[in-house]
């Protein structure tokens, strides 16, 4: 077990991959540095990440999915125009913008 600063590597990676979700990976090596002291390159949080996240399609793909009759609708919003927008092509602009086509 690595441990660092007298703490252990998986705490510090559970905690990067949960300030991660809220924070750009720069403000989370900012946050964990002031914390423990502890210096992480913004590369590597970003590379840990995506070594993270390749479980992913595995775990989803090895969950039943749920009973057409028990699946709800789902609501996407956003109030800065980030991420991804899910529209029809009948929507003419797309954050105040016009629709590329």
């Amino acid at each position: 077990m690595h441990v660092k600063n007298g703490v252990r590597r998986t705490d510090t990676q559970d905690w990067d991959q949960e300030l991660a979700v809220e924070q750009a990976f720069s403000k989370v090596n900012q946050t964990i540095e002031r914390m423990l002291k502890l210096h992480q390159h913004t590369d590597s949080l970003e590379t840990m990440n995506r070594q993270l996240a390749s479980d992913t399609a595995a775990f989803r793909d090895a969950r039943p999915a749920p009973p057409v009759a028990e699946e709800g609708q789902i609501f996407v919003t956003s109030a800065d125009c980030k991420g991804v927008v899910i529209r029809g092509q009948a929507t003419k602009t797309v954050c105040g913008g016009e629709r590329l086509g």
